[in-house]
């Protein structure tokens, strides 16, 4: 077994290479090595950015970006002259003011600076690689900074979980010939070599460690005649101007787990504009791409790229590590044998740490899969008897219960106790509208009744099932499904609404069958309610029997939010707890304040929406500003925009009805724009 477990590892440890294990070990890694990195000078790099700060100062407040040019040319110009080495400009202006009919000569100034800094070799434009195709800046501004020649893309290179690891050393171009990347040609007009391959970019430095200058700062600076303070901060750098904003062009890269703060202080672009600190831009998961490239620069100029073990030594590695742990879990029992896999753990992380601090990765998680790996098999044949218990368990409730609840029941060392927990999770509950009245017409086939329903429920909870929730318990004609729990779900809140909108789907793909096979009974649908929140979740019930349930006021929540959809006549709402936790891409609406049975809190409702065209965004725009004028008091104005939206717009009739009498100023004392379920 041991040779065996050996041979295995050795094939495998090369199909690791680079993959999700690799990732796993810069992510874990990076965040305790970069406290013990030796200290390294401060690169040749200073970045300019247009951040909050500029959007709120004259003259960039309050004026749209393409108007923006003669500014920044202001600032290159200063930058320019202060004799920096290379410009890199990380943003994109694809149109102009400077055209017939809107304001000839208006970009002057700005082709001059990038005229001026190209025709030296100093400057490289960016341009983007969209889905629908390349984003490049306006033809006349590549033109004045020297064409192609001086043009790269600025795009990053995510791995398959979204998080930026590796810089492109080259760029294939539409003729199929391969030109440097962004930052690999700025390292090139420096006077460096770049790789000639990519490479994993050390994020070990805390961006905020760099000179960063505001751009209104600096154009404060320059108007000021400050010459010296921009040879101070500029003269023989590489600069990068890019946007550094809490939400546009910001990527999750290695040190997303990073917690160790900026080593340098804030200082000032120059006497007149005061210091400013930038490390609030870097916390949290992302930072703005701007720092992705100079991050990626100053790993060239430093010679910091990570270095990756050979495939031949990582099998050694791995082979040895399997071989080990065997043979010492051959020698203790499993108790004993995970306290050893508990101590060597952190032994073998520690050293990964260590060696990462050095720039060399190390197969940590690799090895730590090898030790679970040696000690599953090792101890497979103890789990024997234990296997035929859950089989038996499943075999007798595997009808009647969640395959979730079944596997937690089937585990040996957990009890169904009573007692439960505190957990973040996402709860659906699902009706099927009208089913009264499909009762009532079919009150004589009860069975084909029940056909009907149990056909449409085992439909809703398929669905629910694939997108990683569970059924608590059916509900007569609708049904409560969970999310979060009792396996925990960082993406409860998307999975919910993904199975809401699957649903709404399948349903419709249902009825079309049903019609085409000549059933005479009406089409049917579901409403649903989500919410999210924390809730008490655990077996529930007496010592005999017992229900794994969640409960708590965000579950009642979500069942009176499903019962708002007949208010709005839509199918899909969800809580405000519950939009802020979506991605962006989900189309959804609010719908108002709504007084649910049970809360005295008003709460905001949202409809999801699973597919949107331009007649829906603006009917949704119509909408928001209908009910922007309700809240504001505006009550005919409002009414009015209410009675037009309900011809196409079921959800307007909720604010039309019992209000033909209400203005603005009769309103009731306390009157707030609620309304009551």
């Amino acid at each position: 077994m041991v040779v065996t477990l050996g041979l295995l590892a050795m094939l495998y440890a090369p199909l690791t290479q680079e993959g999700q294990l690799q990732r796993w070990d810069i992510d874990f890694t990076l965040p305790l090595a970069e406290f013990i990195a030796p200290p390294r000078p401060a690169p040749p790099i200073a970045v300019v950015v247009i951040d909050e700060k500029t959007y709120r100062h004259a003259p960039f407040l309050q004026t749209p970006q393409v108007a923006w040019t003669p500014f920044i040319a202001e600032v290159l110009q200063a930058i320019d002259a202060a004799g920096a080495k290379v410009v890199g400009m990380d943003l994109i202006y694809p149109t102009t003011l400077d055209r017939p009919g809107l304001v000839p000569g208006y970009d002057r100034p700005f082709l001059n600076a990038l005229h001026h800094l190209g025709q030296s070799g100093r400057l490289i434009l960016g341009y983007g690689q969209a889905a629908n195709g390349p984003i490049s800046p306006f033809p006349g501004q590549i033109i004045a900074a020297g064409g192609n020649a001086n043009l790269r893309s600025i795009n990053l290179l995510p791995d398959r979980d979204g998080v930026v690891r590796r810089y492109l050393a080259s760029v294939p171009t539409d003729t199929g010939q391969a030109v440097t990347s962004f930052a690999a040609e700025l390292v090139r007009r420096f006077g460096a070599t770049p790789p000639d391959k990519d490479f994993l970019v050390d994020f070990s430095r805390n961006p905020a460690s760099l000179p960063i200058y505001s751009l209104t700062d600096l154009l404060g600076c320059s108007r000021a005649g400050n010459a010296d303070a921009f040879r101070q901060k500029f003269e023989g750098r590489i600069v990068l101007v890019g946007s550094a904003l809490d939400v546009e062009d910001r990527h999750q890269t290695s040190r997303r787990f990073s917690f160790k703060d900026a080593a340098a202080s804030a200082e000032s672009a120059c006497p007149e504009s005061g210091p400013q600190d930038f490390a609030a831009l870097m916390k949290g998961r992302s930072i703005p791409g701007v720092f992705v490239h100079s991050a990626a620069v100053e790993t060239m100029l430093a010679g910091t790229a990570l270095q990756i073990i050979p495939a031949w030594l990582d099998a050694v590695l791995i082979g040895g590590t399997i071989v080990l742990m065997t043979l010492v879990f051959l020698r203790q029992s499993p108790l004993q044998g995970a306290a050893f896999a508990a101590v060597a753990l952190p032994a073998l992380y520690a050293v990964s740490v260590l060696s990462m601090s050095r720039g060399l990765l190390l197969p940590f998680a690799e090895a730590g899969l090898a030790i679970a790996a040696a000690y599953v098999v090792t101890y497979a044949y103890r789990f024997v008897r234990e296997q035929e218990i859950r089989d038996r368990i499943t075999l007798h409730f595997g009808r009647y219960l969640s395959p979730v609840i079944v596997e937690r029941l089937t585990d040996r060392r957990r009890d169904a106790r009573l007692d439960g927990e505190i957990r973040a999770v996402t709860i659906a509950f699902f009706d099927i509208k009208d089913f009264t009245t499909l009762s009532e017409r079919l009150q004589h086939a009860p069975k084909e009744l029940l056909d009907i329903a149990n056909t449409y429920l085992g439909c809703v909870a398929d669905t629910i099932q694939q997108h990683r929730g569970y059924v608590d318990k059916y509900l007569g004609d609708g049904l409560m499904a969970i999310w979060g729990a009792p396996d925990s779900d960082p993406d409860a809140a998307a999975h919910a609404v993904d199975a809401a909108l699957a649903c709404q789907r399948r349903v419709e793909e249902l009825n079309e069958s049903r019609a085409r096979s000549g059933a005479d009974t009406p089409p049917l649908q579901f409403r649903v309610g989500i919410n999210s929140g924390a809730a008490l979740v655990g077996n529930v019930g007496s010592r005999d029997r017992v229900n794994y349930t969640a409960l708590g006021d965000m579950v009642n929540l979500a069942s009176r939010l499903e019962g708002v959809n007949k208010m709005f006549g839509t199918s899909v709402i969800i809580g405000e707890a519950t939009r802020r936790q979506l991605p962006r891409g989900y189309v959804t609406r609010r719908l108002g304040r709504i007084a649910v049975k049970g809360k005295e809190l008003r709460v905001r409702a949202y409809e999801v929406c699973d597919r949107a065209t331009d007649d829906d965004h603006r009917q949704r725009l119509e909408f928001r500003n209908a009910l922007a004028a309700y809240y504001r008091r505006r009550i005919a104005e409002a009414l009015a925009a209410f009675e037009e939206l309900s011809r196409t717009d079921p959800a307007a009739k909720a604010y039309l009805k019992d209000r033909s009498s209400l203005t603005s100023a009769n309103l009731p004392p306390g009157w707030d724009g609620s309304l009551h379920q």
